[in-house]
Formats: structure tokens, sequence, C-alpha cells
């Protein structure tokens, strides 16, 4: 012979509720964790970018700032050169990357950084930029316009 026990109905439905509240805790908890390993690989690639930049200018350059735009036929890389001598601009061109040396102008260099410029002796602003596909480096257009180096690179096209 069986009864009804209210209190034991009460308990299954408590026993319930924490169990169900203790999940709902674990697929928190796992969110938040899956969050901190994001935080924490986006935090070790801006100290992997920083420390570039710490190497860049302990060698007495700065990479310029870059863009490129994949145009169908062509590719367009623009770099800004602020500070540079636009006649030291250099572009060597490969198939596959492309060079940007500039000297950079001392004084120019000196009233953005003060003294960091004299003690680590920034002279030269230099970057490599890899090229998405094959190019062909007598076809190269560049145009420069103040800062701006504006570098036309037209794909090759395959045989």
């Amino acid at each position: 012979m069986s009864y009804y026990d209210p209190f034991e109905e009460m308990r299954r439905r408590i026993y319930k509720a924490v169990r169900d509240t203790m999940r709902s805790f674990e697929r928190e908890f796992e969110e938040v964790e899956s969050l901190i390993e994001e935080v924490l690989s986006e935090t070790r690639e801006w100290e992997r970018m920083f420390e570039e930049r710490v190497e860049e200018i302990r060698g007495g350059y700065i990479e310029p700032l870059s863009t490129i735009i994949d145009r169908g036929d062509k590719i367009l890389l623009i770099v800004e050169t602020p500070g540079a001598r636009q006649e030291t601009v250099e572009i060597i061109v490969t198939e596959r990357a492309i060079r940007v040396e500039a000297k950079l102008d001392e004084e120019r260099v000196r009233r953005a950084l003060g003294s960091i410029a004299h003690t680590r002796r920034l002279t030269t602003m230099k970057g490599e930029y890899r090229l998405p596909h094959p190019v062909d480096p007598k076809q190269v257009k560049v145009e420069k316009r103040g800062s701006k180096v504006y570098i036309w690179i037209p794909k090759l096209q395959p045989t």
C-alpha cells in the first residue's frame, strides 16, 4: 500500500530546481570561459603587435600604415608615409611582394616624438607587403599624393 507524501514531492521539486539551476550555471560559466579565452587571444595579438612596433623602433625604423585593395584585375596598395621625404621613397616590386622604404625627415620626427626620436634614432620608414596574387613587376604604376603613395599593381593573367 502506498500513500502520498507531500514532503517527498517538495523534496523532488527542490532537487530538480537545484539540478536545473546548476546546469544553467554550467552553461553560463562555459560562455564566460569562452569569452575569457577570446579576450586572452586578442590580448596576445595586441601584445605581439606591440612587441613588433618596439622592435621596429629599436631597429631605427617604423612601418607605415597601409591598405591593400583588390580591384578585380588590379591590386591597389596605399602606403601612408607621413614624415618621410617623398623624394627618398623607394619601391621594390617582386612577383609576390612589394617593399617600400623612405628616409624620415629628422626634424618632423623630432617634433612628433620628442626625446624618443633622439634616443632611438628613427631614420627610416619601411614595410614589406605580401601580395595575394602574382603580379608583373614591370607593369606597376606609382603615384605620390601628399604623404600617401598609391601603387597600382596589375595581376598576372593566367595563361
